[in-house]
């Protein structure tokens, strides 16, 4: 079962703190209607741990959106890895687990 987690913080912090259109989304309920078996939004650590409770206990997948207050590391770096190489990671890693046809 999936649990797809969606940590908000509202803002673009990587570029200078701008808002996102996110505070007028309400993402469990667009997951919802995309066909996710159930949706909850939560902003406090409380309410994380009973969504994550109530979505290991269901079949899923489910989606969780969580507000989070907006501001990041003063020394956080910024990424050093292109897209096109962190997709090609990814692909790499799941190859493994793909099943091949009959």
């Amino acid at each position: 079962n999936l649990i797809h987690m969606v940590f908000d913080n509202g803002t673009y912090d990587s570029t200078g703190g701008q808002p996102t259109t996110a505070p007028a989304v309400r993402f469990a309920r667009v997951a919802q209607a995309c066909g996710y078996a159930a949706g909850w939004e939560a902003d406090s650590l409380d309410g994380l741990k009973q969504a994550v409770t109530q979505a290991l206990e269901t079949p899923g997948p489910h989606l969780i959106h969580m507000k989070i207050a907006p501001g990041s590391m003063k020394e956080l770096g910024r990424p050093t890895v292109t897209p096109p190489e962190v997709a090609r990671r990814f692909r790499d890693f799941l190859a493994p687990y793909r099943k091949t046809a009959d």
